[in-house]
């Protein structure tokens, strides 16, 4: 077999999925489901596997100790880096129809801002959250869920057909 074709069956091998029976190094399986926040308005872990197809690998994350940052470029950077994973089609979340997983980070001052986007309206996004325990206020309004050092606040933002339940960290 010549090289080219050795080649070609590596990619064809690539691609294919193991053969049955065959150990995979994986994840467990995901589920948009999970994905969502703990009472302190941290993102899950499901959250966070979900932003992990937005944000990359830092050193950290390989074992490298604390990741790190780039001043110069970082100080000559304004304004907000966003991140925002569309999903294909909407998915079942607790009864909602979740399409967007969103991260905001203000670079300047930034608040840290984590969104759940429904293709709902804010008044069913709300009967679903309340009924789960978060007690959230009307859209447009938050709830402070913690004021000490940095604010924490979670609520209902109506954009359109979409509403986004955000945790606001500043």
């Amino acid at each position: 077999m010549g090289l080219r074709a050795l080649g070609l069956v590596a990619l064809v091998a690539a691609v294919l999925p193991t053969p049955l029976g065959a150990q995979q190094r994986a994840s467990p399986p995901f589920s948009f489901a999970d994905v969502d926040f703990q009472p302190n308005c941290v993102p899950n872990a499901a959250f966070v596997r979900a932003l992990a197809l937005l944000l990359p690998a830092t050193p950290a994350d390989a074992g490298g100790g604390a990741p790190e940052v780039d001043l110069p470029l970082y100080d000559a950077a304004s304004g907000a880096v966003v991140h925002t994973l569309q999903l294909g089609r909407a998915f079942d979340w607790h009864g909602l129809r979740l399409v967007e997983v969103r991260f905001y980070h203000g670079i300047e001052s930034g608040p840290s801002n984590h969104s759940l986007v429904f293709a709902d309206t804010p008044g069913r996004v709300a009967e679903v959250w309340n009924a789960r325990g978060w007690n959230l206020p009307p859209a447009g309004q938050t709830r402070v869920i913690e004021d000490e050092g940095v604010r924490v606040a979670v609520g209902i933002e109506s954009q359109g057909d979409l509403a986004a339940v955000t945790c606001f960290s500043d």
